[in-house]
């Protein structure tokens, strides 16, 4: 085994078997009383992994978005930084003059970054080798995703847009668009790639001034309801649009998560050979691909490393479920996709890091199950920090006054924290990288369980997040020879 991997064997075991729960050195601020039960925090010294602070280090702990810092490590060791997902077009049958005599094949990889523009760009590759017309079916092939991620999220919100599921086919993340207008006391709205979908519009406006940062604080979309007539029972629209709406809220854009998948693929690919002058006399299907087809063109994902920079700045569910799901369809057998991946996520640590708390549900941190120790994300922050892939993983954090989850937070330490937000109804974590005025690099790992609900919980967030904002500056005022 390698040296390095021996070392951490031995930090993951001294920090389970050494350290008194609730002992610490009184480096950090006192823990506030409203999170004395509540917060798990371990502190230790990237370069050597010398223990800094610990506090409740070795609870297992809901993560939120902080499970995302695994799933990145378990994408680089098992996928590699490198790799890509591929969406093919391919064809059976025969190609005379003008005409496709077969069935045409859109192969999905299960890219989550795929787009319209992409897609268009593959459907291009038939004008340009002479091809209008398909005499038999267009087929989207779906096959390498045969299972799902499951979400068990304690106050779930089915149309929006941060639990869209990955599927072996998808295009411009599944999401429709609404955008808002505000004119003469009015509100109005466009929609984008929503179909045919029908909106009832019951949206207020309200004189209060406050600032329109997320639309989605004010909007509510829940599916229309049949109502029944003398005649008969009707439904004049899909869904209804609720929500006390102020001025400042005009122009901006909400998404939502409103079409099954296959149905917004179908929709989007008709749209786009129309556009492009094809004709398609068969009808565009949801099957499996023969095991041998003519390639016409192919695209690929941007490099793994380069999606896991964006899922983690802006904390994007569907690319981490994708990853997870990814290792089942290229890493096994993809006997099930689901279950395989999960095997390989628990194998990966094991072979280096031994955390018998952890457990995965769907790699994004949308879950009441998906939990680590404090202790252990610092010893997996030590483990990535001396990683070939160091430079990628820490690249990918958020920093303050950067676009990202930390882009308003924390602003006077914006050249010093690098660290991954985790936010759940009752949750809230912050786990990454801090390079201190001493010239050291601390592995932290703040997290918190158990917040309450309404004013009492906001209270507590805003406790623990200046408890959180003290500790760095203690950090700061360590002397340069500690």
């Amino acid at each position: 085994m390698h040296a390095n991997k021996i070392k951490i064997k031995l930090i993951t075991t001294l920090f389970l078997l050494t350290t008194p729960c609730f002992a610490a050195p009184q480096i950090l601020p006192t823990i506030p009383n409203a999170l004395k039960n509540k917060v798990a925090v371990s502190v230790i010294d990237s370069a050597n992994a010398d223990v800094i602070y610990h506090y409740r280090e070795s609870t297992p702990m809901l993560l939120a978005s902080n499970m995302k810092l695994l799933t990145s490590y378990v994408a680089l060791q098992s996928l590699g930084a490198n790799f890509t997902w591929k969406t093919t077009l391919s064809y059976n049958g025969k190609v005379k003059q003008d005409n496709l005599d077969g069935n045409l094949y859109l192969i999905g990889g299960g890219d989550p970054t795929l787009s319209t523009q992409s897609v268009t760009n593959l459907f291009m590759t038939l004008k340009h080798n002479g091809i209008n017309t398909i005499q038999g079916n267009l087929i989207l092939d779906t096959h390498i995703f045969n299972q799902n991620v499951p979400s068990s999220e304690l106050y779930p919100e089915p149309y929006a847009s941060y639990s869209v599921d990955p599927k072996s086919l998808i295009i411009d993340e599944n999401i429709s668009t609404l955008a808002l207008h505000i004119k003469a006391n009015k509100i109005t709205f466009d929609t984008y790639r929503s179909g045919k979908l029908k909106f009832d519009n019951q949206l207020k406006l309200i004189s209060s001034k406050f600032a329109c940062n997320d639309l989605s604080n004010y909007v509510n979309i829940n599916k229309s309801r049949t109502t029944a007539s003398k005649s008969k029972k009707q439904k004049t629209s899909d869904f209804v649009l609720t929500g006390n709406v102020p001025a400042s809220c005009d122009g901006k854009n909400i998404n939502f998560y409103l079409l099954d998948t296959d149905q917004y693929n179908r929709q989007l690919v008709a749209l786009i050979l129309k556009q492009q002058h094809i004709k398609l006399k068969g009808k565009i299907l949801i099957e499996n691909a023969p095991a041998s087809t003519t390639p016409i063109a192919e695209i690929s994902s941007p490099p793994l490393a380069q999606v896991m920079w964006q899922m983690n700045k802006q904390s994007n569910n569907l690319y981490a479920k994708s990853m997870l799901l990814s290792l089942g369809a290229y890493r096994s057998a993809n006997d099930a996709t689901y279950e395989n991946a999960k095997n390989i996520y628990y194998r990966t640590f094991n072979q280096s890091l031994n955390f018998p708390e952890l457990k995965v549900e769907n790699g994004s941190g949308l879950s009441r199950y998906e939990q680590l120790s404090a202790t252990h994300m610092t010893a997996l922050l030590y483990a990535m920090y001396h990683d070939k892939e160091s430079a990628n993983f820490i690249n990918s954090l958020p920093t303050p006054g950067e676009s990202g989850t930390l882009q308003t937070e924390f602003g006077r330490y914006k050249t010093q924290l690098h660290a991954k937000t985790g936010s759940l109804s009752d949750t809230k974590a912050y786990s990454g990288y801090f390079y201190a005025r001493n010239g050291h690099v601390y592995a932290i790992s703040f997290l918190a369980n158990g917040s309450s609900r309404g004013d009492t919980g906001k209270a507590e967030l805003q406790t623990f997040k200046q408890f959180f904002a003290d500790s760095l500056e203690s950090l700061n005022m360590i002397e340069s020879n500690t």
